[in-house]
């Protein structure tokens, strides 16, 4: 039997009131609560609508979102954990998953990062460049949302259509610290001999020290030379 929205002693009045109105409107009962109380977080009645009323999860809106893509836009992750346990799928083909996780890796939204990891994108990732979200996350410094990447199998060293790699973007934006951790769990610049020496030699010649500096800690040769064998030096 169907429980009553008032036998719910953890709901508000006033939560058990608009519930109990909704639920005598089949219409809306059908499509929209489970999105709405989705998107505003409001686990209780996520949890009865599911496990009570047996709403559907993946029951999508007239834009093609479910409940769980409205819970974790809204990055209500008690919600997202919760209709994910109960196989809440995103319903988001794989360009859609990929530009989604690309673009919170690139703005450092690690709270979200996680949440579309968990529902099913893919850390590998990549967008219209072949760069990964790692590469995105390396390139803004975002340290959080690289260990995020790295601890749920991100490729290090993916190259992208110019052949650079994470811990290429990230020296190269000057993140010491993505760069470091990068370097340490196996990443690489990803130079050919002549790349490195035509990027440190450039380097020495503008004056950029700290570059230098995070390029020799990476792996780089001091004493690579260039064309007219000329070192850095």
């Amino acid at each position: 039997a169907l429980a009553a929205p008032q036998q719910m002693p953890e709901l508000t009045m006033l939560t058990r009131g608009w519930l109990t109105l909704l639920l005598t409107r089949p219409c809306v009962r059908v499509m929209c609560v489970r999105h709405l109380a989705a998107a505003e977080g409001n686990l209780p009645i996520v949890q009865y609508l599911v496990k009570d009323a047996n709403a559907s999860v993946n029951m999508a809106d007239r834009w093609g979102a479910t409940p769980l893509a409205d819970a974790i836009r809204h990055a209500h992750a008690a919600v997202a954990k919760f209709l994910i346990s109960f196989g809440a799928k995103l319903n988001w083909d794989e360009v859609r998953a990929s530009s989604e996780l690309c673009e919170m890796a690139r703005q450092g939204d690690v709270y979200r990062v996680e949440l579309l990891l968990l529902a099913g994108c893919a850390p590998d990732s990549s967008d219209y460049d072949q760069r990964t979200c790692l590469h995105l996350a390396a390139s803004e410094g975002a340290l959080s949302v690289v260990e995020s990447l790295i601890s749920h199998g991100s490729p290090i060293n993916q190259l992208d259509r110019w052949g650079g790699t994470p811990l290429r973007d990230a020296v190269r934006g000057g993140h010491g610290k993505v760069a470091q951790r990068l370097y340490r769990g196996g990443g690489n610049l990803g130079y050919t001999e002549a790349q490195a020496s035509a990027e440190l030699c450039h380097l020495a010649r503008c004056g950029d020290l700290n570059t230098i500096k995070l390029m020799l800690a990476c792996g780089a040769d001091v004493d690579v030379m260039d064309y007219d064998k000329r070192t850095p030096l």
